[in-house]
């Protein structure tokens, strides 16, 4: 018996189960007989067909890239017009408040608006004046004496005719008036003897006023010598003068010029 437990136990040390290997006569799947194909054509059921339409399923199955990007390109284009409209609306606004603030500066300065323009229209009117007259006037002084320079141009077709020329001393002194009025005098005694110049004196207290008019169509400039060595004024413009240009030399000349 105890060579029987001894033996049991060698035998379960020494025991290998060492499975009978099988041979593999042929790696390659079981092909289909004619007869078996004919069979599952006969069931109904055709193998060809049913990869094929699994190859057709698989093939029209949508690409989740594609709708991924797709939907990407809408929030996008979304997002772009979202952007667009908030722009559209600032530059709307920022046009409607300058027409407020130009609305609003409008009425606030209509006043002088209106002032400018009608200076504008009263300046165009002078400068279309056909036939009128120009004064200007300036004035000097000294300690004792005032004397004060009136030139009037009488025009027609804006185009010079004939001219005033009043000079008004005021003096302290009897003598001065005295002096100026015999020079005056004088002046007009030789005027006679030239076409178209005019000269008249007349003398009060402390008071000469003297007016040269000029007939500028008919004057001869050429025998003003004898005029002009004897105190009498030079005519500085000529017949048809623009009575315009006159105005602006009038006024470079310190003069104070208007229409009648």
């Amino acid at each position: 018996m105890y060579e029987q437990n001894n033996n049991q136990q060698n035998n379960g040390q020494n025991i290998q189960f060492n499975p009978a290997p099988q041979q593999v006569n042929n790696m390659n799947p079981p092909q289909m007989s004619p007869q078996n194909t004919e069979e599952t054509e006969i069931l109904g059921f055709n193998t060809n067909n049913y990869t094929n339409n699994n190859q057709s399923s698989i093939t029209n199955i949508p690409p989740q890239n594609s709708n991924i990007n797709q939907q990407i390109s809408n929030n996008t284009n979304e997002k772009a017009d979202e952007n667009k409209n908030e722009k559209g609306g600032c530059l709307k606004q920022l046009i409607l408040f300058i027409f407020l603030a130009a609305l609003i500066a409008f009425v606030f300065f209509l006043p002088d608006i209106s002032k400018f323009l009608k200076n504008g229209k009263n300046n165009s009117t002078t400068n279309d004046i056909w036939t009128g007259t120009l004064e200007c006037t300036t004035e000097q002084s000294n300690d004792t004496s005032i004397i004060s320079y009136t030139m009037k141009f009488d025009y027609i077709d804006n185009k010079l005719k004939t001219s005033t020329m009043t000079i008004t001393l005021q003096d302290e002194s009897d003598e001065n008036i005295n002096n100026k009025t015999l020079e005056c005098q004088n002046i007009s005694k030789i005027s006679q003897e030239i076409t178209g110049i005019t000269v008249m004196c007349n003398p009060s207290a402390n008071l000469l006023i003297t007016t040269e008019i000029y007939e500028h169509e008919v004057i001869d400039k050429n025998k003003l010598s004898k005029f002009t060595e004897s105190g009498g004024k030079y005519p500085e413009f000529d017949y048809q003068d623009d009575i315009n240009d006159i105005k602006r030399k009038m006024k470079k000349n310190g003069y104070i010029c208007k229409d009648k």
